[in-house]
């Protein structure tokens, strides 16, 4: 049997970026930042050209980036019961980290699409801005996820792989 090697990146950058006082600019921060701007600029405009108004597809896109949060810190202190049902203060402080990329999946999408059927918004105009955006975005804020670090995982060593 061949001994297997793990392939690791490291890259030699401060989390963060610079701290003025109590806040803090990290690369993730900055990363998923620029993610939910380009993800709802592109989102957008697939829209509008899928027949879509560029007003309500920039309010629904408003609802499903809060909904994203909301769900990415949900999934995340579900995740981690343990630790929150000990402090439940902690379940708020979302700027102290702890996020989960799927919470931010499901909630977006879940809350775009109660919106577009509560204001009446063809859901079939936007949902091909909406994979686009969500895409985007996502591959986006996970290049600061990356610097950071933020990434866990273990090695997947299958029977029968190919080598």
């Amino acid at each position: 049997m061949l001994p297997v090697t793990l392939l690791a990146v490291i890259i030699n950058l401060d989390p963060n970026i610079v701290t003025l006082g109590p806040l803090t600019l990290s690369w993730h921060g900055l990363f998923s930042a620029i993610g939910v701007i380009a993800g709802v600029t592109i989102g957008v405009r697939v829209a509008v050209e899928g027949g879509a108004g560029e007003d309500p597809a920039y309010n629904l896109a408003l609802w499903s980036v809060a909904g994203g949060i909301v769900g990415a810190r949900l999934f995340h202190v579900v995740d981690n019961w343990a630790y929150y049902a000990q402090n439940p203060i902690q379940i708020v402080m979302i700027n102290e980290g702890g996020i989960a990329i799927y919470g931010a999946i499901v909630g977006g999408v879940l809350t775009g699409f109660i919106y577009a059927l509560v204001t009446k918004i063809d859901v079939a105009a936007v949902a091909d801005g909406g994979a686009v955006g969500l895409i985007l975005g996502e591959a986006t804020g996970r290049i600061g996820a990356v610097i950071t670090g933020a990434l866990h995982g273990l090695p997947y060593d299958p029977p029968g792989k190919v080598i």
